[in-house]
């Protein structure tokens, strides 16, 4: 806050993009910029999701602080925007990070953070359905930050009921399984906590990274615990393409590439700047051609592997 020359109170409104002003007497008095502008397209601010069209070889990112999902060509080049911060209109999108496209028809899949529900839309952006609420009940989640789609089935990385859950396209509630641990002030990565990306194999098997546990669960189908990997460092999202799984290490700064016992083959990246390097890489998408497409978050970048 700051006090101007003109007496009047000038606010900082950090989620809309844009400065209060305000009489002594607390009477408002304007905003600027107004109107506000949409950030410019091809831009991002600590993006958190990835996902690719098989089919088209579209890109589509959670544009995470932006409240938006970019898509852009096979070559990078931007295509569209859609999303705003806002709870209620079909548009509205609150700290978005999870995004899948089901490859079956192109439609996209938003976990929409912050206001605990998950949202579909068409391949160009047109509103589909949603359904979920905020809280930790059953159909109900808080911060979920990733999810997947495979034949008649959603697994969702519910983050902060330290939980993944197994539903049906519209929502409906398959299981349950807990996953994850909570973020302990001085031990872990910021505000996360619990399982932050999830993805299934061939055989339907279903991956999740927890990240403040360190830790890699592999379930069943029925979501029985079938193996659980603990030596990687902050598994933030997790890939699985043919025999190999791709884990991004979002402290480690790097990808950890296994196959699907969880035997470690290699690892790429390092912390940086250039090509191949990262700064907090978060989610994972893998095209059909094995490319490995990287959210490098703080670098605002999408990075892609052969």
């Amino acid at each position: 806050l700051t006090i101007g020359l003109d007496g009047n109170l000038y606010a900082p409104d950090f989620g809309n993009y844009r400065v209060l002003v305000f009489a002594p007497d607390g009477t408002f008095v304007r905003h600027f910029p107004d109107p506000v502008p949409d950030p410019p397209l091809g831009g991002f601010n600590q993006a958190m999701g990835v996902a690719v069209n098989d089919a088209t070889g579209d890109v589509y990112v959670a544009d995470t602080y932006n409240h938006r999902i970019q898509q852009f060509s096979a070559t990078g080049s931007p295509v569209r925007q859609w999303g705003f911060r806002g709870s209620t209109d079909p548009y509205a999108l609150n700290y978005p990070r999870g995004v899948t496209v089901e490859q079956a028809t192109g439609r996209v899949w938003v976990a929409n953070t912050r206001q605990g529900n998950v949202k579909t839309y068409t391949a160009s952006g047109g509103f589909v359905s949603s359904f979920g609420s905020w809280g930790s009940g059953t159909g109900q989640y808080q911060l979920a930050r990733d999810l997947v789609v495979t034949g008649n089935r959603i697994y969702h990385a519910d983050s902060n009921n330290h939980r993944i859950v197994a539903t049906d396209r519209k929502g409906t509630v398959l299981w349950t399984q807990p996953c994850g641990t909570t973020y302990i002030p001085g031990s872990g990565p910021g505000l996360l906590r619990g399982c932050t990306g999830v993805d299934v194999d061939s055989s339907g098997r279903v991956y999740a990274a927890a990240v403040t546990e360190n830790a890699l669960y592999v379930f069943n189908r029925n979501g029985t615990l079938l193996r659980k990997l603990t030596t990687l460092r902050t598994p933030y999202d997790v890939a699985v393409s043919g025999d190999r799984v791709y884990v991004s290490e979002f402290q480690g700064n790097r990808i950890v590439v296994l196959d699907r016992s969880l035997r470690r083959l290699g690892t790429f990246g390092s912390r940086g700047t250039g090509p191949g390097q990262f700064i907090n890489p978060a989610a994972l998408d893998i095209d059909g051609q094995g490319r490995v497409y990287v959210v490098d978050s703080l670098n605002e970048r999408v990075q892609v592997f052969g």
